[in-house]
């Protein structure tokens, strides 16, 4: 069976990701959420429930802040402080970030203790939100082993999302944690 990693940046939502745990329930899908630290300590219990309901976690730094040399141990402390939250709210510890914008370097690969998580399928939902078109970026192009990046923000993100649990399923996908894909073939490169 084919496998494919769902996963959502920047949540969590109340209204969104409540409702993407519920479609994601009903079909027994998993996915990867990479939270912010600042949105966990909002929503703590929307948090957890995305933990109770067996998806991974991962840590997507407190406030969104992007990576830059000039910035390194702002970006560090963020990642840090956001690992805290995880562990505090959610009661797991985090191995995975994902650094928002895809921003990361060697230099700093080496002072964090996360495995980095990019993606080999850019919805742009964020820019586009338009589930026809998040349809099409999505269903031409995943393959065996992807990771596809959405964000939980937007109502048309989870629509597209609920379609594309449905269809790719027909084509005989299985959905899973970045984890689970990485089990035995890590690959961190975008």
């Amino acid at each position: 069976m084919m496998k494919v990693a769902f996963t959502f940046d920047d949540g969590p939502h109340p209204d969104t990701t409540q409702r993407l745990l519920k479609e994601m329930k009903e079909r027994g899908v998993k996915a990867t959420f990479f939270l912010l630290g600042e949105k966990i300590e909002q929503y703590p219990g929307l948090a957890k429930e995305i933990a109770e309901n067996g998806h991974q976690i991962g840590n997507h730094s407190y406030s969104h802040l992007g990576y830059a040399p000039e910035k390194e141990e702002a970006f560090l402390e963020e990642i840090r402080r956001t690992n805290r939250i995880i562990e505090e709210f959610v009661g797991k510890p985090c191995a995975f970030c994902r650094p928002p914008y895809g921003s990361w370097d060697d230099a700093v690969a080496k002072k964090c203790e996360l495995t980095p998580v990019f993606w080999d399928v850019e919805t742009r939902d964020w820019e586009i939100k338009d589930k026809e078109q998040i349809i099409r970026e999505v269903e031409g192009r995943v393959k065996d082993g992807d990771v596809v990046l959405f964000h939980d923000a937007y109502e048309t993100t989870v629509d597209a999302a609920v379609y594309l649990m449905d269809v790719l399923k027909e084509k005989g996908f299985s959905f899973v944690t970045v984890e689970e894909l990485w089990k035995d073939n890590p690959k961190t490169e975008k």
